[in-house]
């Protein structure tokens, strides 16, 4: 959904002077483990808050920080679980900001053509992730200056944009406040010549453990797609779809996106529960307690592509299927 506010970019060069900031969000409703919190401990994060409160710059890894505890504020506030570090999420979340950064662009495609599933499979992720991003669209490229100081309020403005949108058009905030969510992972990049930040948030969804896949295959190769769900998840189904190869685009042209929805599956299988462990024939879905498996070859119509790897879980309470894994495979011919 994006959401246009406008702001001065201080400092001089091509970037200053008044340019339009936008912020985006991966809807949930359409998309790894936690990993270790690298810094070490709650005091650590906490330098960042201290810091921010009084009124000090902060190092790039302190900003990071400092937006994980703003979200968990918000999360609590409404009676939600805070959330834990995810380093993976992360990795994907920086990756986004600087380019967006660097380009001036606010999108959830890359300036490589890359899509949100496809930078956290690529990061090391094996679960999904739901992505909001806030950046300038004045499509000026500019040196970044990852390690320059960073302010709090740049940041504590993108987190109160995000939560104080209204429905319908509140992508941000649901995004914030979903009770499925994990872990997050956080990025954020400047360039020279701006103290205002862009901002990526990778909002992780971890219901299960999955085996690995290849990251790159030909196509008609055969896969094996296996994992297993944790409770309450129970699975639902296991998706394959396919988009073109990502290729490069401009900032311009990002700048013309909107919401991102993950694409629709070519082939979807329901699963079939065995009271076994053998046989497991190719082509079924098969499903031994919360353990599944899915042998198969991949190929739409004999095409190349990034393909996709969905797996979707029904959750106590709800009506719908919701996305617990999303990674790609790159398919060539």
């Amino acid at each position: 959904m994006r959401v246009a506010d406008v702001d001065e970019r201080t400092g001089g060069g091509a970037r200053a002077g008044l340019a339009a900031l936008f912020v985006v969000a991966l809807l949930p409703g359409c998309g790894s483990a936690p990993a270790p919190d690298v810094s070490g401990a709650d005091a650590e994060r906490s330098i960042g808050i201290r810091s921010a409160l009084a009124g000090r710059p902060l190092r790039r890894v302190d900003a990071e920080r400092y937006m994980l505890e703003l979200i968990n504020q918000d999360r609590e506030a409404h009676g939600l679980p805070a959330l834990p570090w995810d380093e993976a999420a992360a990795r994907a979340a920086r990756r986004q900001a600087e380019d967006m950064a660097a380009r001036g662009f606010t999108a959830h495609w890359g300036s490589d053509g890359s899509v949100p599933e496809q930078r956290y499979t690529e990061a090391g992720g094996e679960d999904v992730a739901f992505e909001n991003v806030g950046c300038f669209v004045d499509a000026s490229a500019s040196p970044l200056a990852l390690d320059a100081p960073y302010m709090a309020e740049g940041l504590d403005r993108f987190q109160r944009a995000f939560m104080d949108e209204l429905p319908p058009h509140d992508g941000h905030r649901r995004n914030i406040l979903s009770r499925f969510h994990t872990a997050v992972g956080v990025g954020v990049a400047q360039v020279e010549g701006s103290r205002i930040p862009c901002v990526a948030q990778e909002f992780v969804d971890d219901w299960g453990t999955y085996e690995k896949l290849p990251r790159e295959v030909a196509v008609g190769d055969f896969v094996d797609i296996a994992g297993e769900l944790r409770a309450p998840a129970e699975l639902a189904i296991v998706g394959i779809a396919r988009i073109d190869r990502p290729a490069p685009r401009s900032a311009k042209d990002l700048n013309k996106t909107g919401d991102y929805l993950v694409p629709e599956p070519y082939e979807a299988y329901l699963p079939r529960r065995l009271k076994t462990p053998f046989p497991r024939p190719r082509g079924v879905l098969s499903l031994l307690g919360s353990t599944f498996s899915l042998g198969t070859y991949l190929g739409d119509e004999d095409k190349p592509g990034l393909y996709e790897i969905g797996i979707w879980a029904r959750f106590p309470g709800t009506d719908e299927e919701r996305l617990v894994s999303l990674r790609t495979i790159a398919v060539t011919r």
